[in-house]
């Protein structure tokens, strides 16, 4: 029996061609990371860590296990840049607990490895929870560091918070971050206390269903309503994080000013 050869039409097979090579030579974009990322697999592990760290009624053995397993679990997330935004807030954490004990060391240590990953997951577009994650970076690694590292990096920070807020103009940790900056930087840097009290309330009448998220809320806007002399608000928020988290000593150093 003669079998005929399969014949390929030319124009056919330059088609066939052409497509392997752009498929080989330009692969597929990466989708752009949304501006508030859904929640992944270790999620819950970080917030209950960070709950044990706002809270300040956990162990450093219970807090950075719990750390570790999201790390674990972040790391299987296929697409880089998401996975690095998820383990830079991993870091981020460690940087919170470690300062809240003065350990400097350690916190400088977690917050530059935290930027080497954000910088990862911003190195496509820049997305909102990215750049509020580096602001908050940069805001730990100035309490670890001191005034030099804030003279150099101050701008970087602001304008990482302020970009984050104006890209989701709804999020609230966006609008925490930014209020953190108004609250604690100097007016001459772009501080502005009466500024920080709009955005506070702005995200406390979006009644955030994170305890965390809130109870930063109530610490803020208890700080900022005493330093603008209206000392009825600044004891009725202040009574609002307390019944939250009762422990905090940064909760517990603002009541001190404000009962005083």
């Amino acid at each position: 029996m003669n079998h005929r050869a399969l014949r390929i039409p030319h124009s056919v097979f330059s088609l066939i061609v052409l497509s392997v090579f752009l498929l080989v030579s330009f692969p597929a974009p990466v989708p752009a990371i949304p501006e508030i990322p859904l929640p992944q697999r270790g999620a819950e592990v970080l917030e209950e860590a960070e709950t044990l760290i706002y809270s300040q009624r956990g162990s450093d053995d219970q807090i950075f296990g719990l750390l570790d397993a999201a790390e674990q679990s972040f790391g299987d997330i296929g697409e880089r840049g998401l996975r690095a935004y998820w383990i830079a807030r991993t870091y981020l954490a460690r940087a919170i607990r470690y300062n809240q004990f003065d350990n400097s060391r350690n916190a400088e240590r977690a917050a530059t490895a935290g930027l080497q990953e954000i910088e990862v997951a911003l190195d496509g577009d820049p997305f909102s929870e990215g750049l509020r994650v580096q602001a908050d970076l940069h805001s730990q690694m100035m309490m670890a560091k001191g005034l030099f590292y804030m003279i150099r990096n101050g701008d970087t920070a602001r304008d990482a918070a302020l970009d984050a807020l104006e890209r989701a103009p709804r999020s609230i940790k966006a609008q925490i971050t930014v209020a953190g900056f108004l609250l604690n930087a100097p007016p001459m840097a772009g501080g502005d206390t009466e500024q920080a009290r709009l955005v506070l309330e702005r995200a406390l009448a979006q009644e955030p269903a994170s305890r965390n998220d809130r109870f930063l809320i109530l610490g803020w806007l208890a700080q900022a309503s005493f330093s603008l002399d209206d000392n009825d608000a600044a004891e009725q928020y202040f009574a609002e994080a307390f019944a939250i988290y009762p422990d905090s000593e940064w909760l517990l150093e603002i009541g001190d000013e404000i009962l005083d």
